[in-house]
């Protein structure tokens, strides 16, 4: 590819960025997808916002971003520090649908009930979320069925909730259905797991969803980072967690009222706070479980945490012999 052809190249993805962006911040986002494959950080969309305000074109945006040593890693290294890009894709329509996150002053280029029937297709799910149109998606947890156990408020009209742990987000989702005014979806390790974070942002898109994402850690969960939240969601998370007490603690420092908190336990005969701990695959063969609490040993933990009441509100028989799934409410 000549220079004249690398620039045509440029001009070209600035133009098809350009047809779907409403605004500066959009195209900035849509052009970090396309370009470096990434979610913008605020740090470099906030650069760039100042820079096209400053009279920087998108255009000239576009060759900086090409010119970059995180695109040029991308390249093959004969092809780095060229202007040759003979290796980069094109992006059409179809890509750039996917890079746009739904929020108020993004557009949203909706699915027809043929592309998201495909695309859920194409997906490994967990979550079991009805879409529209008669599409759920084909995850192997019985979401409904864990929604009735986890006894969410009916209505959370004005609250602002957590959902720690979220996947392809089934219970943020809920949370926004029964009226929350703010949702955020955290994950750390799911989304790095199967197909990543592309169902929850497809489920999202496919929703119209306003629910906020953030990649985070349980453990570096604090008020300074993400603020409080009226309903804090743990579902299905403790007994991954290596460090479960400090986890706990973390947990208490984000809820401003309520913790859910959904968790393998075991160990029934034991009327003491007891914990096993599985060094291995132990746990239903999976080296991600690390722990299995009784239920007195998830209310003390919750207790020491820093709540001060704490209710078992749900207990179900699990498939694997001698553990069962517990739900918990726990106010600060």
């Amino acid at each position: 590819m000549n220079p004249e052809a690398t620039k045509r190249l440029e001009e070209s993805i600035q133009k098809t960025l350009s047809t779907h962006a409403k605004n500066d911040k959009s195209y900035l986002w849509m052009a970090y997808w396309v370009i470096f494959e990434r979610e913008a950080d605020p740090d470099g969309l906030e650069g760039w916002l100042n820079e096209l305000k400053l009279g920087l074109s998108r255009a000239t945006v576009i060759k900086k971003m090409f010119e970059a040593h995180e695109f040029q890693q991308r390249l093959p290294e004969e092809e780095r520090g060229s202007k040759l890009m003979t290796s980069f894709t094109m992006p059409n329509r179809e890509m750039v649908k996917e890079f746009i996150p739904p929020a108020d002053d993004f557009p949203v280029i909706p699915l027809s009930i043929d592309e998201l029937k495909e695309q859920v297709a194409s997906k490994h799910w967990f979550h079991q979320i009805d879409l529209g149109n008669g599409i759920i998606t084909h995850g192997q947890d019985d979401s409904a069925e864990k929604l009735l156990r986890i006894k969410m408020p009916e209505k959370l009209d004005g609250r602002t909730v957590l959902d720690i742990g979220t996947w392809n987000g089934f219970f943020s989702f809920e949370a926004e259905r029964r009226g929350a005014s703010r949702v955020l979806a955290t994950d750390s390790y799911a989304w790095h797991t199967w197909d990543g974070k592309s169902g929850f942002d497809l489920a999202r898109r496919a929703l119209n969803s306003k629910v906020q994402a953030l990649e985070i850690d349980i453990l570096d969960l604090s008020p300074d980072k993400i603020g409080t939240f009226d309903l804090v969601l743990c579902l299905g998370v403790l007994y991954h967690m290596r460090h479960p007490l400090l986890s706990l603690e973390k947990v208490f420092s984000v809820t401003g009222n309520q913790l859910i908190l959904e968790t393998t336990v075991e160990l029934f005969s034991e009327d003491r706070p007891a914990m096993v701990f599985y060094p291995g695959t132990e746990f239903a063969n999976d080296p991600t479980n690390w722990c299995g609490a009784n239920p007195a040993a998830v209310i003390a933990m919750l207790k020491v945490a820093g709540f001060s009441k704490v209710e078992l509100v749900s207990l179900v028989d699990f498939p694997i012999p001698q553990t069962g799934r517990a739900t918990f409410h726990a106010w600060r």
